[in-house]
């Protein structure tokens, strides 16, 4: 029996068609992509991200006192950016920038939560309840409802060093007799379930039209 001869043609045009097929895949999966993405965001507000994506975290932070002395904290801070597989509950920070104003004291300082030191004009050193209470109070008073107010700013300080601030969302929050108003938010680049889906598609009919082009025979 004479052994079955293979069309010398099929690999050939076989390799080429294989060739053409994925050259025609690569070029169609980025717009591919970018249409999906146009579509999650045509389907929801503006205002809601997609679940996963690459994103950092952003908190501006105000606390303002009435009572006697009268005085002013903020802080505003992000975080380094990192991938999310859900959106982030728990956002940890470790560097903030400070600004306070009062009566008897104002300056700006920057914080360091991974230590907690703090850098002020060219000076620095470690950033404590009583260095706080020297910022905004200016060591005038040590009225025992003041101290507690400063225990209080000085716990959010806490928070967002260890991821415990109210978590993000579009709304800020208006907290402790509105004396607190923390914005809280992440951004970055979302991606959304359709890029997922289209990705599938893609992948699939790739796998599909690959498998047809390598057992067409011309011969038949």
């Amino acid at each position: 029996m004479i052994p079955r001869q293979d069309n010398p043609v099929k690999l050939p045009v076989t390799a080429l068609r294989l060739s053409v097929l994925l050259l025609i895949s690569i070029l169609l999966l980025p717009p591919g992509c970018i249409g999906a993405q146009a579509i999650w965001h045509y389907f929801h507000h503006r205002s809601i991200r997609p679940e996963t994506g690459y994103y950092h975290g952003g908190v501006r932070f105000w606390y303002g006192s009435w009572e006697e002395p009268i005085y002013s904290l903020r802080f505003t801070g992000e975080s380094a950016p990192r991938w999310y597989w859900r959106p982030p509950k728990s956002i940890k920070f470790t560097t903030l920038d400070v600004e306070w104003s009062g009566q008897s004291s104002e300056g700006k300082a920057t914080v360091d939560l991974s230590n907690f030191s703090y850098r002020m004009n060219g000076s620095g050193g470690a950033f404590t309840r009583g260095v706080l209470v020297d910022w905004v109070l200016g060591g005038t008073t040590n009225q025992a409802s003041n101290l507690k107010h400063v225990e209080t700013v000085f716990g959010y300080f806490l928070a967002a060093a260890d991821g415990s601030l109210p978590p993000p969302r579009h709304h800020g929050y208006v907290l402790d007799d509105h004396r607190v108003r923390i914005q809280h938010e992440y951004s970055g680049y979302g991606v959304g379930s359709t890029v997922y889906a289209w990705f599938a598609v893609w992948l699939f009919s790739v796998v599909f039209i690959g498998r047809r082009i390598s057992q067409w025979n011309p011969g038949r």
